[in-house]
């Protein structure tokens, strides 16, 4: 049984290394979205808070900050534009959810 050559194992090994930090960021982003999800869940209603930040509804939604922004500009998610910061309700991501995830 061959596994390839050792310059082919070599290449192998070093896209997984270059992918690593992409990998590890997701799972990141999706850890915080499940904390938040299981503090919804609990319904303590104390540690929810009325507004998201960017970063923080793409790790609910486990997408990236661009993805937010995108789906903001198309009209696919509310948000509010106070000042300089855009914010975006719980009850906004919840219906994007319901809509576009099966």
């Amino acid at each position: 049984m061959s596994y390839g050559t050792e310059q082919e194992i070599m290449g192998q090994t070093l896209q997984s290394i270059v992918l690593l930090p992409a990998v590890v960021e997701f799972m990141k982003k999706r850890l915080d979205a499940l904390e938040l999800e299981v503090k919804a869940l609990k319904g303590t209603g104390s540690n929810l808070k009325a507004f998201y930040s960017i970063k923080e509804a793409a790790g609910i939604l486990g997408v990236s900050d661009t993805t937010i922004r995108r789906l903001i500009d198309r009209g696919l998610l509310k948000a509010s534009r106070a000042i300089r910061h855009i914010r975006i309700t719980l009850d906004a991501i919840e219906d994007y959810k319901r809509k576009t995830i099966l």
